[in-house]
């Protein structure tokens, strides 16, 4: 189970298909996207710039839900366009069933094809610059109280070459990096 390193997949299809700023609106039941979050509200705005930051660094999965949606229309079909980009780069072994990592049997992935990911994911360079840093603000339009983003990956503080990528956890999947 990948946790939270599909936001690896989930980051790349929203470079791939939107403008940074464009501007997500959060779906009317964003609140009902549990654990890791932004604490998004129903109708908040964010640019895809900001919303890239929240699912990098805060591991939001409330964002990737919003950008799912924003990207795809809906969840499902964003799903779709992630296991049919795993397989563009050469995954074999991944099958996504959510843009987050939430605990699902049938959401799985391996090493090998989340190195794929990753190696594809860090060609962009705002990819590149969100996942080495280990703090940043962000602008919103609703909850202005949670605005400071901090990744929980222990790499960047120990060493400053690090170059991040992505962390996750769930009980199902244990520690992921």
């Amino acid at each position: 189970f990948p946790a939270s390193t599909t936001k690896i997949m989930t980051a790349m299809l929203m470079m791939e298909r939107c403008w940074p700023n464009d501007i997500v609106t959060a779906p009317a039941d964003i609140e009902k996207v549990g654990e890791a979050s932004l604490h998004l509200k129903p109708q908040e705005q964010l640019s895809v710039r900001e919303l890239l930051w929240g699912i990098l660094l805060r591991s939001a999965n409330d964002g990737s839900v919003a950008a799912a949606v924003h990207c795809s229309g809906s969840v499902e079909s964003f799903c779709a366009k992630m296991n049919e980009r795993a397989k563009q780069i050469g995954c074999t072994g991944t099958n996504f069933t959510n843009p987050n990592g939430l605990k699902d049997p049938l959401h799985v992935t391996t090493a090998r094809d989340l190195a794929l990911m990753a190696r594809e994911a860090m060609r962009y360079p705002e990819f590149r610059e969100i996942v080495r840093q280990r703090k940043h603000t962000i602008v919103r339009s609703i909850n202005q109280a949670d605005t400071q983003l901090i990744s929980k990956n222990k790499f960047l503080q120990i060493d400053p070459t690090a170059d991040g990528i992505k962390t996750g956890f769930t009980r199902p999947a244990g520690q992921c990096f």
